[in-house]
């Protein structure tokens, strides 16, 4: 289930400069947003048949875009953009669908969060909360991604390669990660085969995770257009929690054409 949550820019608090790399921090606040309401978290993870596939690896099951920002501007020389908009806003998304509505509407309604660093930041306000009609499922979408995509693959040497979609070995790193997602969450196994079309030439996007800090780290991701053939129960998973890998930070976010 997806929701558009709109927020009001407080630029009287702090500002309204913004660092580029604010992913990590919208992810850490609707973390907290969520586990905020730790018993009510729990229950609705329950009441969706959450599970975990036998590697133990888990999934988050939700996943979000980056910031619409109507109007802005990039500080040259810098890091840092200029909202010059009053309200901006992202879409957050949620594989279960039990109670999903009632919840999120609910913890997220009237919330009050920063998000920035030590050298600019910026204060928002949620104006609302709004539920999006699910997109009509086939075997066969188009779709373009809001937030980077992001895949990668081990080298010999043990060391993270992030995969272009131009990359032989694409195609399989997306279809085994929906077969696990799918696994974990509904607790059984789907075989299929995915078709997947670039129809756009994909734009390198590489985002600073925990910037300025030890744990610092630079993951790459791809925004394009394209096409996939899945199963249909397969293609809700991409649109509610997200297609490749770091879904739950803010990556995979995608949009039916």
């Amino acid at each position: 289930m997806r929701f558009l949550i709109k927020l009001n820019v407080n630029k009287n608090k702090y500002g309204n400069i913004l660092p580029m790399n604010y992913q990590y921090e919208l992810s850490s606040t609707i973390y907290k947003i969520l586990f905020s309401a730790s018993e009510e978290y729990a229950k609705w993870l329950h009441d969706n048949g959450y599970r975990q596939i036998d590697s133990g690896k888990t999934f988050k099951m939700f996943n979000f875009s980056r910031l619409y920002i109507p109007q802005s501007k990039v500080i040259k020389g810098s890091d840092r953009i200029v909202i010059l908009s009053q309200e901006v806003s992202f879409y957050i998304s949620f594989l279960p669908d039990i109670g999903t509505e009632k919840f999120i509407t609910g913890i997220f309604s009237n919330r009050i969060f920063n998000l920035g660093d030590s050298k600019s930041k910026v204060a928002f306000e949620v104006l609302g909360v709004e539920a999006e009609p699910s997109p009509l499922y086939n075997e066969e979408m188009e779709c373009y991604s809001l937030s980077p995509i992001v895949i990668s693959k081990k080298d010999e040497n043990g060391y993270k390669k992030y995969l272009s979609p131009h990359d032989c070995m694409y195609e399989d790193a997306l279809e085994i990660g929906l077969k696990s997602k799918y696994e974990a969450f509904y607790g059984n196994k789907l075989n299929f085969k995915i078709k997947f079309e670039l129809l756009t030439e994909p734009k390198s996007s590489l985002v600073t995770i925990k910037s300025g800090t030890p744990e610092e780290t630079k993951v790459r991701g791809y925004n394009y257009s394209f096409k996939i053939k899945a199963p249909v129960e397969i293609q809700k998973v991409i649109y509610e929690a997200g297609i490749g890998e770091l879904c739950s930070q803010g990556f995979g976010c995608v949009k039916v054409k």
